[in-house]
């Protein structure tokens, strides 16, 4: 139940930017860094199978300003229902928070029974080091389970190498491979932790800027991809790599590595003076090792709290390290 004073309503034209400086907001203050802007939070919004009045939630308070931000969602095989919240710092210690998460379960109960009788499991999303949420989660019967670093390289007056592989081609990717891609992509991530890659039509709808992608061939066929974006200069905004994927039969033979190699030069040929990705912290993959390599650093970053929608802990959890 929220305070008085606040109430909640479903979101509205102008919102949306209310909405992102409060969640960046949050994300510089813990986490150092901006997460999302107007356009890519319309997009999560109008992304297949979401219902804005059923699935984003906004408080306000009497004036009608924007206090918070709830948004549930659940992909196919629908096993997990996450959410993720966000509370104005001026109107932290009301309750809000506690009031977000409740109603993220009776939100996320829509999507019960829609994965065939399998187990299903209410998911949130918190920055590590937000004492303050951590308390919260678990105040209401969730169990971190997985954690995710933030991973920086800071570019110096060394210029980058090139990536070179012998037998492999590393070049720009052209706009006839997206399909090439994404089957790519859905290969290589198929062993990962988390919800399966979307259907290429929702993927694809989230394919914006494309300048600082690059693929990797083997006789025209493609078996790395990485995808990357650029920021503006004159902020100090870093550039930022989304996906790097290796078809498994591929690994371990530097099509990774030279993969990113290949988007830190272009980045850097941006002027921007940085670049930071997002890995999970019990990749399988030996994703942390590689980036280490080409001179990242890595720190905690976000993580994910789960429980059973009964209230209690879920039975079977993904190992958990603490960072």
């Amino acid at each position: 139940m929220l305070p008085p004073g606040y109430r909640m309503r479903g979101p509205e034209p102008g919102d949306a930017a209310h909405v992102v400086a409060i969640v960046n907001d949050e994300a510089r203050t813990i986490a150092g860094a901006v997460t999302v802007d107007v356009d890519r939070l319309e997009r999560m919004w109008s992304s297949p199978g979401v219902d804005r009045e059923r699935d984003v939630a906004l408080v306000v308070n009497d004036a009608d300003v924007v206090c918070a931000m709830l948004y549930c969602s659940c992909q196919a095989p629908y096993l997990r229902v996450r959410f993720r919240g966000a509370v104005r710092r001026a109107d932290h210690h009301q309750g809000i928070g506690g009031a977000l998460v409740a109603e993220a379960a009776v939100r996320g109960s829509r999507f019960r029974g829609l994965a065939g009788g399998a187990p299903q499991v209410l998911q949130g999303f918190t920055f590590v080091g937000d004492r303050r949420t951590d308390s919260l989660m678990t105040a209401a019967g969730f169990r971190p389970v997985r954690y995710f670093l933030e991973m920086e390289r800071v570019f110096s007056e060394v210029r980058e190498p090139a990536g070179v592989v012998d037998g492999v081609v590393i070049r720009p990717y052209r706009s006839s491979d997206i399909e090439a891609v994404h089957a790519c992509i859905a290969t290589a991530f198929d062993d990962h932790w988390g919800d399966p890659e979307p259907s290429f039509e929702e993927w694809r709808r989230g394919v914006d800027d494309t300048s600082f992608w690059s693929v990797a061939l083997v006789d025209d066929a493609i078996v790395g991809v990485v995808s990357a974006a650029g920021g503006r200069p004159s902020d100090g905004e870093r550039g930022y790599v989304g996906e790097l994927g290796v078809l498994p039969s591929w690994r371990g033979r530097g099509v990774g590595e030279a993969l990113l190699r290949t988007a830190f030069r272009s980045i850097e040929a941006a002027g921007l003076p940085a670049v930071c990705l997002h890995v999970d912290g019990a990749s399988l993959t030996g994703a942390t090792r590689l980036y280490e390599r080409v001179g990242m650093r890595a720190r905690p970053s976000y993580m994910w709290w789960e429980r059973a929608f009964d209230g209690t802990n879920a039975v079977r959890c993904d190992r958990w390290t603490s960072p």
